[in-house]
């Protein structure tokens, strides 16, 4: 028994070891809200909005959601990461899955919808009563390449502390804020507008990406 747990452990070694290795030079995504960070392809596309964040494979995912059905591209993989107060049901039955940073999670499968071809496995985990929900929807003759895709992004998934966050990404972060606070910009004429409120910072190299969000002051 103890042989074959050794084996397994060495499998499971060497496949993490493979997945780092593919993983080492993505791009990396640094969410300061929720204090995370993931890793995905270089040339994918990153959306982001107050829900999560969206990853797309090519131009064709972006040309399929401007419709209202059709047959999904083979050439789209799209890496969708919602952040929520409750899990999604539905699907195939709930099983359990390999964790994620450290967190057990389900696993759950979802076919057709309004295109065709269009196939989707979720990956969910509950922290501090907030539900990660992943998903990758993709091709049906593409199951293998997508679930080894959303193995390998889910694999760099980690939550970080503050002082984890890189000091330029902190700085920016403090500037930015300092002029929210103040409510002005470099033209003493101009105001910012209340409830906007910096939601992430993304350093890419040397690109900088501040995502902002507006929320509805009483």
């Amino acid at each position: 028994a103890k042989q074959t747990e050794d084996a397994q452990k060495k499998v499971e070694e060497i496949i993490q070891k493979r997945t780092q290795d593919v993983t080492a030079d993505w791009k990396t995504y640094t969410n300061t809200q929720y204090g995370f960070e993931i890793k995905y392809p270089n040339n994918y596309f990153l959306k982001e909005d107050i829900l999560g964040v969206s990853i797309q494979s090519s131009q064709s995912c972006e040309e399929i959601l401007r419709t209202s059905g059709g047959q999904w591209p083979k050439n789209c993989f799209i890496y969708s990461l919602l952040i929520q107060k409750n899990k999604i049901e539905g699907g195939s039955a709930h099983v359990p899955s390999t964790k994620v940073a450290g967190y057990a999670s389900e696993k759950f499968e979802l076919n057709g919808g309004m295109y065709d071809n269009l196939n989707q496995i979720y990956i969910q985990f509950e922290k501090s009563g907030v539900w990660y929900i992943s998903s990758i929807s993709y091709h049906s003759e593409n199951k293998t390449t997508a679930e080894n895709l959303l193995n390998q992004i889910l694999s760099t998934f980690k939550f970080i502390d503050s002082k984890d966050v890189t000091n330029l990404e902190m700085q920016i972060r403090v500037a930015v804020e300092k002029i929210l606070a103040q409510g002005k910009l470099s033209n003493p004429n101009q105001q910012i507008p209340k409830g906007i409120k910096l939601i992430s910072v993304e350093v890419v190299e040397n690109n900088v990406t501040l995502d902002f969000s507006k929320e509805i002051m009483s």
